[in-house]
């Protein structure tokens, strides 16, 4: 596997690591919520918020990789705009599969945070 595709599969697997976290606060917040205790859900959407911050810095790494998986394999056909997908389609098997498990992983746990965030958001209101 390329040193690029290999940092891909960490980035991604510390996104998936740090959304799980803000997961499992959010869930917190649902019991912080139930209590009225406003102190907990402030601590909670802070701690949440630096995860977020984490989260973005990981991105914009995660970003470089892809470009510089790009110009090593001159892929430049690619569209201007490049998702974890259209990397996936230029890999070879093996690399392809591991980047995808851990993606429809990630793509899980954003799913299934962002329903609780929403059930949250209808309890506060």
């Amino acid at each position: 596997m390329y040193l690029s595709v290999i940092e891909m599969e960490k980035i991604l697997n510390k996104e998936k690591d740090l959304y799980k976290k803000i997961y499992d606060l959010e869930v917190e917040k649902s019991d912080a919520i139930f209590n009225k205790d406003g102190k907990q859900i402030e601590s909670i959407s802070i701690l949440q918020e630096e995860y977020l911050n984490d989260i973005s810095k990981l991105e914009a790494r995660r970003l470089e990789e892809i470009n510089s998986y790009i110009k090593k394999n001159n892929l430049n056909d690619l569209p201007q705009h490049i998702t974890l997908k259209d990397v996936i389609t230029a890999m070879d098997e093996d690399s392809s599969h591991h980047l995808m498990r851990i993606g429809l992983e990630l793509k899980t746990i954003i799913t299934n945070l962002k329903s609780v965030k929403d059930t949250n958001e209808t309890l506060l209101n």
